[in-house]
């Protein structure tokens, strides 16, 4: 669907955008809290999954002496850095020109997630 200004929503997601719910983003990650397990049903092989959780390219310099280096996963493009309390996080965002916009973050070791 078309805006006023003629941006397509389908037009800016070509590294595979997706569209959804708030409610479908929270299964999502508990799925990735889960190690592909949800309920006690695995849904996707958890040793194939943690390898989009972990680091294959850099991304970015540490802000500080004690920051480890920014870096990203593969699959879904994960943001592997720490949070000041020494945790792994994992995170991405991204949006659209007509105004949604999505951020997901991740603490695996507290099985934490925000959308």
């Amino acid at each position: 669907m078309a805006d006023r200004r003629g941006a397509e929503p389908d037009a800016q997601t070509p590294a595979g955008g997706v569209s959804s719910t708030v409610a479908d983003m929270a299964q999502w990650m508990r799925l990735q809290l889960g190690n592909g397990t949800v309920d006690g049903v695995e849904v996707v092989d958890g040793a194939a999954l943690d390898r989009t959780h972990t680091p294959h390219g850099l991304s970015g310099r540490p802000g500080s002496p004690e920051s480890r280096i920014g870096s990203y996963g593969l699959g879904f493009n994960f943001n592997l850095g720490t949070n000041g309390g020494g945790r792994q996080r994992w995170s991405h965002s991204g949006a659209f020109a007509l105004g949604a916009g999505t951020s997901v973050t991740m603490i695996p070791a507290e099985r934490l997630g925000v959308v």
